[in-house]
């Protein structure tokens, strides 16, 4: 019982610190490894919240948002809502071709380290 116990711990911490996620009839946002939201790439749930730490696989490699409800999120450069941002309240199905507040030839693909879903 005890090692249970300490498994269901160690499982709350790491989905609290947004390491370890699991999808919800809640969710939001999910994001996705390649473009077109591919199925075979399909990484996290984000539902409303803030989320300061994308999970280490995903982390400046999200190449596809898909928004189910339309909510506005804002998407960070940085870890713990640092560096530049930009919202966007629908899905972007390629984020190659997403330059908003980068400089000249950067784009978002491959960039976001941080979400808050509003």
């Amino acid at each position: 019982m005890k090692t249970l116990r300490a498994f269901i711990t160690f499982i709350t911490v790491l989905c609290s610190l947004g390491i370890f996620t699991f999808p919800s009839a809640h969710a939001n946002i999910q994001t996705y490894l390649d473009s077109n939201y591919d199925s075979w790439s399909r990484a996290s749930y984000f539902g409303r919240g803030e989320h300061p730490v994308i999970p280490r696989q995903e982390n400046d490699n999200i190449s596809s948002v898909l928004n189910y409800s339309n909510t506005k999120v804002t998407y960070y450069e940085d870890g713990f809502f640092r560096g530049r941002q930009f919202e966007f309240s629908w899905s972007i199905n390629d984020l190659t071709g997403f330059a908003t507040n980068l400089h000249w030839g950067e784009t978002w693909n491959d960039r976001i380290s941080s979400v808050k879903v509003h």
